[in-house]
């Protein structure tokens, strides 16, 4: 796997935090609202695999070099297909990060749960199922329905971890914000 300090790495770019700069970068966890304690946490485990993932996707989509002479021609189609693939979803990572890092930064802000859009607070059960939103779920679908949908989508749980939420620590987070197993809900 690719080292996500090396230069050439999508996770070297400027904010996406494992640098020591950028989101979640703050070194006093005291600083942060404790109802946001157990989220941060969990975005910063998120953006690690995340950047896992991107550093990974981006070493095989720029190591895609197929040879129709040497590898045959069907052979040829597999590895370029792969590689078109993993450039697909390494985009959608890159974008999720952004979005993490964005959460991050809100937290670190003292502006984490609330809408961007009206300004009120986003429902816990929302932030569970995406730590990152942005908006409440009904913000969310006015904006979308407007044709004013966000330039980066908010991605899924489900494309970084098999379907789990990020685990949520209990003992840094209001019981009505604790994440509990199997209370995932669509947001």
């Amino acid at each position: 796997m690719a080292d996500p300090t090396n230069e050439t790495s999508p996770a070297s770019a400027p904010g996406f935090g494992r640098d020591g700069t950028g989101a979640g970068a703050m070194t006093d966890r005291k600083k942060i609202d404790p109802r946001w304690r157990g989220y941060y946490d969990a975005l910063l485990r998120e953006r690690d695999h995340c950047i896992d993932l991107v550093s990974g996707l981006a070493t095989t989509a720029r190591e895609a070099n197929p040879n129709p002479i040497q590898d045959g021609l069907a052979d040829t189609a597999t590895d370029l297909n792969q590689a078109d693939e993993s450039r697909g979803v390494l985009s959608h990572d890159q974008d999720l990060l952004v979005e993490i890092n964005h959460a991050l930064s809100k937290i670190e802000e003292g502006t984490y749960g609330v809408c961007e859009l009206t300004g009120q607070p986003i429902p816990a059960e929302r932030l569970k199922a995406v730590p990152w939103a942005r908006f409440t779920r009904e913000a969310q679908a006015e904006f979308e329905a407007r044709g004013e949908a966000s330039k980066v989508k908010l991605g899924t749980l489900g494309d970084l971890d098999e379907g789990r939420p990020p685990r949520v620590e209990d003992e840094d987070v209001p019981a009505e914000s604790a994440n509990e197993p199997g209370d995932r809900k669509d947001g």
